[in-house]
């Protein structure tokens, strides 16, 4: 090939010859390949299908804005990417705060949709499929 790198001594036979297992290694990155690929899409597909489920379920809520109220006994707030990203908070976690700190919580989880932090979150779980040792990440 143009502008291939290797020395032109160097042939099939002889990677062969300086890599015993070549057969068995390249069965085996196939079947890692086909093994990350399947996990990434199905890491893909459950991330999409969560937002587009969330956005469903925002669509019955009376209100828009980027502000979603949800009637819960549990506390909890979160940001909700998409087009248009929204912040959910919790009744209960509304009622367990006073007024500087629903100000506080509300920038915290804007600031998220802002940095687009469901991107990095997002990468970072590829990332754990590609190598089971950043999972903990």
């Amino acid at each position: 090939l143009p502008g291939n790198p290797l020395p032109d001594g160097w042939s099939d036979d002889e990677v062969r010859e300086a890599v015993p297992h070549d057969a068995f290694a390249g069965k085996a990155s196939i079947l890692a390949l086909v093994a990350v690929t399947t996990a990434c899409g199905i890491t893909l597909h459950r991330h999409y299908r969560f937002r587009a489920r969330a956005h469903r379920t925002l669509a019955g809520l009376p209100g828009g804005g980027d502000l979603a109220v949800l009637p819960d006994d549990v506390p909890y707030a979160y940001a909700l990417p998409g087009s248009p990203g929204r912040v959910m908070v919790s009744t209960a976690m509304l009622a367990s705060l006073d007024p500087a700190e629903r100000r506080a919580l509300l920038a915290h989880e804007r600031a998220h949709l802002a940095g687009r932090h469901h991107r990095l979150l997002l990468a970072t779980r590829l990332a754990g499929c590609v190598n089971p040792l950043l999972r903990p990440l």
